[in-house]
């Protein structure tokens, strides 16, 4: 379901690429590692979801926040699309209705259910995330 992209140059950061069969395409996933461990064994840390691929800014700015003290520790998670498809193909993600004004979009649905359903059980398997 998963295959790791390049990411040994940017430590506390792990990026993969994740198969949706329900929506029949590739979603690109980086995962910002919290700047602190679980204090307790077993301890299980927030997780921020941002779609769009957190437009490059999400898990940084979480990570600066979170080692400043104005946020708890949490994983930052960016939610993106592989180079080239990010134009049409969230325009279809985030809308949920059909509309003629847009070919393409009304895919809203299946990319909840992806979200929920297919790829925070994945994350939640590699990582002490919340649920």
């Amino acid at each position: 379901m998963s295959s790791q992209l390049p990411s040994d140059s940017f430590p506390g950061i792990q990026a993969f690429r994740v198969h949706s069969e329900r929506i029949g395409r590739d979603f690109e996933v980086v995962v910002h590692l919290p700047g602190q461990t679980p204090y307790l064994p077993g301890q299980k840390i927030p997780a921020i979801y941002a779609l769009d691929g957190g437009l490059g800014l999400a898990g940084q700015t979480g990570l600066l926040m979170s080692v400043s003290g104005v946020m708890a520790p949490a994983y930052v998670v960016e939610i993106g699309y592989p180079p080239g498809q990010a134009g049409t193909m969230r325009n279809e993600d985030l809308t949920f209705l059909k509309t003629p004004e847009r070919p393409i979009s009304g895919g809203g649905a299946a990319f909840e259910a992806f979200l929920l359903e297919d790829l925070r059980p994945v994350l939640e398997a590699k990582f002490p995330l919340d649920p």
